[in-house]
């Protein structure tokens, strides 16, 4: 295959796989040393995505208390908080997270950041990359 040929096809299939995944989201529940994340994993443009993944970034120190995602999220480790769907997401039908959080330590002037990408549909290839992303202040 020339290269021009492997370059278009390589964009066909990126564009098979583009789909505008975005994560929304807020901080309920506020105390000192605690805080509660409600975040919702959306597709916005197409009938469905598959093979999910959201990324939540926590202080350090933060321990995940409790999930309301079932099995799809792991522990806090290494300040990261992993969640993930082999399944399919349909339009319309978000996943949403429920993550109770605490730390010994106070949480002002700190930040929880998410990120939400699918292995097919990196955020550079989204649509939309700048709703990949959320920052919440968890003070």
């Amino acid at each position: 295959m020339s290269p021009e040929a492997q370059a278009r096809a390589d964009w066909e299939r990126a564009d098979l796989n583009r789909a505008d995944i975005a994560v929304t989201g807020s901080v309920s529940e506020t105390s000192d040393t605690g805080a509660t994340l409600e975040l919702s994993v959306a597709v916005l443009d197409k009938e469905s995505a598959r093979g999910l993944n959201l990324v939540v970034y926590v202080p350090d120190g933060t321990e995940a208390t409790e999930l309301s995602s079932g099995d799809h999220c792991s522990d806090v480790q290494n300040g990261k908080l992993r969640c993930s769907w082999q399944t399919s997401l349909e339009k319309g039908n978000p996943f949403r997270v429920e993550i109770d959080l605490e730390r010994p330590e106070r949480f002002a002037g700190t930040q929880a950041r998410a990120e939400v990408y699918s292995a097919s549909n990196p955020p550079e290839n989204d649509s939309d990359p700048y709703n990949n992303y959320l920052t919440l202040d968890l003070s």
